[in-house]
């Protein structure tokens, strides 16, 4: 039972990093630079924000919007935990652990673009991805597959420091305006949800017996 449960997680440790390479580069790159393609929001959106803004993307930031990328990024990962639980009653760790590693990517792909100083200290290899290179480097979680097949980007540390003083001056400079827009979004996200709950709330009064409502 352990040895087929340790099996299992190992197989998830290499399963896992190669299907974000695969995934990242033939999905979201290749078939993500058509505008027609489901997947162009990641090229087309999410590439330009972080180069622009110091890693920082705005739609991390305030209410997650059903057409944002982030909230596509999230759909996409549901998807994908939904069907590796299907393997659960076969192989139940692995098909636990591949949930836990949406989580995970999730999490540090959210922490990677809303701040600059984790970004730098625990996903290089993901800053390199936006602001070195962005056809290599394509593991998030981790860049052990880069490293093995060569596309992990090398940087001397005197030009690894020079990026990290000028994208964390981007990043504070842009961080005000969007935490601003955030702000005026989940403002109007409430409101709008504050006016659909009192229509419901009118809708269901209006179906009340006459009795009731004079009680």
């Amino acid at each position: 039972m352990l040895l087929r449960a340790a099996a299992e997680y190992a197989a998830l440790k290499i399963y896992a990093p190669v299907l974000e390479v695969v995934a990242h580069k033939y999905v979201l790159h290749d078939l993500g630079k058509d505008k027609n393609s489901q997947w162009s929001f990641h090229w087309h959106e999410h590439h330009k924000k972080p180069r622009k803004n110091g890693m920082l993307d705005d739609d991390y930031f305030g209410p997650l919007l059903s057409d944002s990328p982030a909230m596509k990024e999230i759909k996409a990962l549901g998807v994908l935990a939904i069907a590796h639980l299907a393997l659960f009653p076969i192989f139940p760790v692995f098909a636990l652990g591949a949930v836990g590693h949406a989580i995970q990517y999730y999490v540090k792909h959210y922490k990677c673009h809303t701040d600059v100083e984790y970004a730098f200290d625990h996903m290089p290899h993901h800053v390199k991805h936006h602001v070195v290179d962005q056809n290599a480097n394509w593991g998030v979680t981790s860049d052990i597959v880069d490293r093995i097949i060569g596309t992990a980007t090398k940087v001397d540390p005197e030009e690894w420091a020079r990026l990290r003083e000028f994208y964390t001056k981007r990043s504070n400079a842009a961080r005000p305006r969007i935490e601003a827009a955030a702000a005026e979004r989940q403002a109007e996200y409430d409101k709008k949800l504050k006016d659909s709950l009192e229509n419901i709330t009118e809708r269901l009064y209006s179906f009340l017996p006459e009795a009731l409502k004079s009680a």
